[in-house]
């Protein structure tokens, strides 16, 4: 997810019209294996399936996305309120934009135009269920990197049940889409047209040219890797407040662990009152 038209060697962008062109360089690249299927490389996320969709894993993958280790990731949240505060903060955001000759209000229409995206695929994982997301396509949005860089990406929600146990999470796979720039997604997001336009050719042309499956099939083809991940992270939770070791086996009633990690989780986020960092434009308190 590299925001390649805003690096400190990028090609001077002189115009919205300049912009608004294929968008793409030799060095447009995702970070993709192709596969139905998690693979060490996967950027995912599992979160509670409360208001905010705190963060419990993240993965490998996902840490070397944005540049954050899994401590730095564990607790925060997610949503629009956080994509749009992480932009309005970035000087990296501003520059783009002043570059491409946007006035306030397109730079805000295209904040809150991606900001929405954002909630709304959250939102229908959790209203729609899983049977019904396959073919649901992933928004295209613009957030920044740990070291401030803008980057473009998608996101895809699924609202997960565990087989056996029961509990509820939301799984989040996200993929670097490179092969668009910032500064033209940045220009299609001040209008609706043009940001649905994008998102419709990065979904039937783009990323099936890459041999890049939708998004929304990728993760529910891996939902039973997610459930592995999810009962192993519940587990290591029980372990490690129990003061046990990781190794030691022990049989636990489901919902002794469910609610004992959600408390956890719940309490340190509430209890919390430092000034958070803008975890890559959309994650953050």
């Amino acid at each position: 997810m590299l925001g390649f038209a805003v690096r400190r060697n990028r090609p001077k962008v002189l115009s919205k019209a300049g912009a608004t062109g294929p968008g793409t360089t030799k060095q447009s690249v995702c970070n993709d294996s192709g596969g139905l299927h998690l693979s060490s490389s996967s950027s995912f996320i599992i979160c509670d399936s409360i208001v905010g969709y705190p963060i419990r894993h993240a993965s490998q993958g996902f840490q070397d996305l944005l540049g954050y280790k899994a401590s730095e990731c564990v607790g925060e949240g997610f949503g629009g309120r956080q994509l749009r505060n992480g932009l309005q903060q970035s000087s990296e955001f501003k520059n783009l934009a002043k570059e491409l000759g946007l006035n306030e209000l397109e730079m805000s229409n295209s904040i809150q135009r991606m900001a929405q995206a954002a909630d709304q695929a959250a939102q229908s994982a959790a209203s729609d269920g899983a049977a019904n997301l396959s073919g649901q396509r992933s928004p295209l949005l613009l957030a920044t990197k740990k070291t401030g860089e803008l980057f473009v990406c998608e996101i895809s929600w699924r609202k997960n049940t565990h087989p056996s146990l029961g509990w509820s999470y939301h799984a989040g796979l996200l993929r670097d889409v490179s092969k668009i720039s910032a500064a033209r997604l940045l220009v299609a997001a001040s209008q609706e047209t043009t940001y649905q336009e994008l998102c419709n050719e990065w979904a039937d042309t783009l990323a099936p040219d890459l041999g890049l499956p939708k998004l929304s099939e990728k993760l529910g083809s891996s939902s039973q890797d997610m459930h592995a991940v999810a009962q192993k992270m519940w587990t290591d939770e029980l372990t490690k407040e129990t003061g046990k070791a990781k190794t030691q086996t022990r049989r636990a009633d489901a919902s002794s662990i469910w609610s004992r990690s959600t408390a956890s989780t719940l309490a340190s986020v509430n209890a919390s009152t430092r000034a958070s960092h803008h975890l890559g434009g959309i994650f953050a308190r």
